[in-house]
This record gives structure tokens, sequence and C-alpha cells, in this order.
């Protein structure tokens, strides 16, 4: 049934976009000079023309209705999105197109028969194999799956080498696809997309992350070469900005302590910047403190600090503050619980009654690690709660003070502090609710 929808749908949509584009009295042309290098290729017409018995394929292999239906919506969203870039943007294939004799030189004939040199960026073919290598990947295995990771690969070059699209359609069709993915999960365990309250902080973050997002697309507009690569850094930060502002800790589909592949692919020029700054803060610091025994208070750990840590010192339990770093699997594999919040933000009084009941659940089955990205802000506030939920300071500046002799280094603002305070006995009648115990590993 789906197949009987899509189908038409493409074409109608597709074919709509370049009337369109015909219809103009002139259509520009975006490319590198280095592409006129680029030799055409023609037996690379196969794989360029394999698509469609792939597209047809992929309802049939989807394993369940959920997943089929969650395919159709990818397929649906990159046809549209594609096509509204055709319409706003229109741009033609700038070089004469190939000249093939023999049964290749009909296999082009029919290609072209059915494909004006419109409809250029983005891809949508490049969208379409995304979305179709993540299905053929998820069922495929063996050989097989090599031999179908090695045809989609060709797939893609194809686009190239038979003079169907620009360089520049390529990332632009990425784009299309793995946003596709990102809004779409096909996981039932993915983190879903959570409208959340910002505060004043909140909104102070997003607006210099979206002023950054704005120099970025700016400079695309002037760099033109390095356009591809500045505008993904726009939207990174954009979606960043959106998470600040909006979505909250969601925005990273961070869930079981894992981001999921397109949100690691959409924002991977931020958290490549996350990362460097991470290893630029943390390369002269002691990696954890113990701020009580039983409690070690830290940053993030790559696995083999993590397998030592365990190692040396019997860690049983884990607790992550970061939504923007995936969680080693050696701490995946303890009793672990993942509370994203977002870099720069104190937590929430809720949130920080969530981690001391959960701290006080644990703690007596062996050391808890509790850490964020540095170890200086997210998880030095909530180990603070902890020190007051345990009876080991009587204040809010007693638990920080506390705090600071075992890790001196921490980074607490006056917002740090008000939430810290909100959670003393007193304050609320029920401060520290109900926890789910930890699930077996």
């Amino acid at each position: 049934m789906w197949l009987c929808f899509l189908g038409p749908f493409f074409f109608l949509v597709y074919g709509f976009a370049n009337w369109a584009a015909a219809q103009r009295s002139s259509v520009g042309s975006f490319f590198f000079d280095w592409e006129r290098a680029i030799p055409v290729l023609p037996w690379m017409v196969i794989p360029y023309m394999s698509i469609d018995l792939f597209f047809a394929g992929a309802l049939f292999v989807c394993g369940d209705r959920g997943e089929l239906r969650t395919h159709v919506k990818r397929v649906v969203f990159a046809i549209l999105v594609s096509a509204l870039g055709f319409l706003l943007f229109p741009l033609a294939f700038a070089f004469p197109r190939p000249e093939v004799d023999g049964l290749l030189g009909a296999i082009f004939g029919v290609l072209h028969g059915l494909d004006q040199p419109y409809n250029q960026a983005p891809s949508l073919h490049i969208s379409l194999l995304i979305l179709l290598w993540a299905v053929y990947g998820r069922h495929v295995r063996g050989w097989l799956g090599w031999a179908a990771h090695i045809w989609f690969t060709l797939t893609a070059a194809s686009v190239l080498f038979t003079y169907q699209h620009h360089f520049i359609d390529i990332p632009t069709g990425a784009l299309v696809g793995v946003t596709a993915l990102y809004l779409f999960p096909g996981r039932q365990a993915e983190a879903p997309l959570v409208p959340f309250r910002p505060t004043r902080v909140h909104r102070t973050i997003a607006l210099r992350y979206a002023l950054l997002a704005a120099l970025l697309a700016g400079g695309s507009a002037i760099w033109l070469p390095s356009a591809p690569a500045l505008l993904w850094g726009a939207l990174a930060v954009a979606l960043v900005a959106l998470g600040y502002i909006w979505l909250g800790p969601s925005v990273f589909r961070k869930h079981d302590g894992r981001m999921s592949g397109a949100a690691m692919l959409l924002m991977a020029p931020y958290l490549l910047g996350a990362e460097l700054s991470f290893r630029w803060f943390c390369r002269r610091d002691a990696p954890y403190s113990e701020v009580m025994p039983g409690l070690l208070v830290g940053r993030r750990l790559n696995p083999h600090e993590a397998s030592r840590a365990v190692a040396a010192q019997g860690i049983a339990t884990v607790v992550d503050l970061t939504a923007e770093f995936s969680e080693t699997e050696v701490f995946r594999d303890l009793c672990y619980l993942n509370l994203p919040i977002l870099d720069l933000t104190p937590p929430t009084p809720d949130e920080l009654c969530v981690v001391c009941r959960f701290i006080d659940g644990r703690i007596g089955a062996g050391p808890v690690y509790l850490h964020c990205a540095l170890g200086y802000s997210r998880s030095a506030i909530a180990a603070a709660a902890y020190l007051l939920y345990a009876g080991c300071a009587e204040s809010a500046e007693q638990a920080v003070e506390l705090l600071r002799r075992a890790r001196p280094k921490v980074v607490l603002t006056d917002a740090h502090v008000a939430a810290l305070r909100a959670v003393l006995p007193g304050v609320s009648d029920e401060p520290f609710g109900e926890l789910q115990p930890c699930a077996a590993r």
C-alpha cells in the first residue's frame, strides 16, 4: 500500500519541481572549478539507477509496522523539503550531459528522459540513499551487509560520475536525510524531543549560540568555498540554541547514556568544539575527587580511565549529568543513571532531589561516581546537595566549603547555590520524591 502512495507522490512532487524550473527564463548553477576534472564513468549509471529497486524493497525490509511508518515519514519529509529547496533556489547542472553508446547509453537515455538537469540542491538522491542505508543497515548482516555498504557507497559517488549533480548537492542532500533521521527516530527507546521551561540563564546562553549561528551562516555567504562547513556549523549551533530556549537536554537525543547517531552527525561541529574544550580544561586536573566516603565527583572519563577507576575504586554506580556527551560502555554496564542537564546551567531543585535519592539508595552497594563534563559545576552542586541530604553539612555554605576542599576548582554561581538552598529541609514538604530503583544490568 505504501509503495502505491510513495511512488506517485515522488514523481508528482519531483516532476512538478522540475517543470517549475524549466519554466524560468534562466536557471543558475553552482559548482567548484575542480569539478570540471571529474570524469564521466558510464558504468556508474547502474548503481545510480539501482536506488529505485532499493527504494521499493525497503518497504518490505522494515521489521514491523512502526518501523515502516517511521520510514515513510522520513521519505515524505525528505521529498517535501527537497522540493521546497528546488523551488526556492532552483539550480541546473552546468556541464553537457555525456553521450554514451550501447546498453549503458540506453540506460542513460531512460535516465535523461525521466530527469531534467534541474532539481540539484539538495540532492534528493543522496537524501533518500541515507534513509535507505539506515533501513538496510539495520536488517542486513554478514557479507551481504558489507556488500550493501559498498554498493550504497558507489551509489553516493555515482551522482558525480554520471554528471547528475554538482558537489554542493551532496552535503545539502545528506543534511536533509540526516535531519529526517533526527526528527523521526527509529528506535522506540530513543529520547523524544520534549519542550521545557527555560530560565534566564538558559535564555542568555541561547542568545549567544543564536548569534554565533547567525555569524556562521553569514560567513557562508562571504566565503563560498567554505559554505558547506560553515552552514553545518551554523545548523549545529542553532540546534544547541534551540535546546537552551525550548527543547532542553532532549535536543541531544541522549537515551540510556548514548546520543543518537543522527544527533551526533547534525551536531558534530558543536560536539567537536565541546570535545576540544573538554580536553583543554582537563589536561592538568585530577579526573575525580572523593568528597565523602563512597562518593566520587569528577569529569567524564574515557573507556581506559573508566576501567581503571572501576578497578581502583570499586565503583558500583554511575550518575551522569551530561547531555552533550555519550557515556562510555564501561560505566553504562554498571548501575547507571543519566539525568541530562545542559552545560553551564544549574540543576533544578527537583533534579537535585532525584540525584540525592538515587545516590542514597545505591551508596551502600559500593562507591558512586557522580560526574558531568569537567566535574566543576553540574556534578559539583549535586554532590553538595547530597552532603546536605546525608547530614554531612548543615547549610548550603558549609556544603560548598566541604566540596571546595575536595575539589578546589569547582565553579558555582549564585544560581547553583540558590538551587542548593531550595532542597534544604523545610523548603518543601517533600523535597525528595520517589525514584525508581536502578535496573539490573
